[in-house]
C-alpha cells in the first residue's frame, strides 16, 4: 500500500509451548517489527490535477488484516465517499472525509492514471 521498502529491525519467534489443565498451550509464532518506506511519494499539485473538481468517489476495494490473522484479505465495496478537505502535511497527501472518517485524516498513498489508494 505505498511501499516499496521495508526495513525489518526485529523478528522474534517463539516455540509450541504445550499447555497442562491449568495453563493453555501456544503455538509457534513469528512478530515482524518494521518500517516501510517509499521513493515514490504523491505530489499533491498532480493528484489535485487529477481529482479536477471531482468530489465523490467510488470505493471498490477494502484491504485489512486482522490482529489474529497472518495473510491479508480483499473485500469488493460498492459506496461513495466525498472529500470535504485535501491537504498536505510533511510532503505527504492527506483527505478528510466526514462521512467515513469521523473527522480522521486519512493518507493518499499511491495515485495512478485510474485510481488512488488510502490508508
Amino acid at each position: 500500500m505505498g511501499a516499496n521498502v521495508l526495513y525489518i529491525y526485529d523478528a522474534h519467534t517463539t516455540d509450541n509451548k504445550f499447555g497442562s489443565e491449568f495453563e493453555s498451550g501456544q503455538t509457534t509464532r513469528t512478530i515482524l517489527s518494521g518500517i516501510a518506506y517509499s521513493n515514490d511519494i504523491p505530489n499533491i499539485d498532480d493528484f489535485k490535477n487529477r481529482l479536477g473538481n471531482k468530489k465523490k468517489f467510488k470505493v471498490k476495494k477494502k484491504v485489512s488484516m486482522s490482529k489474529r490473522s497472518s495473510d491479508y484479505s480483499i473485500y469488493n465495496q460498492d459506496f461513495k465517499i466525498k472529500i470535504d478537505e485535501l491537504y498536505e502535511e510533511d510532503s505527504l497527501i492527506f483527505i478528510l472525509c466526514a462521512d467515513i472518517c469521523n473527522k480522521e485524516k486519512i493518507r493518499i498513498v499511491t495515485v495512478n492514471e485510474n485510481d488512488f489508494s488510502v490508508m
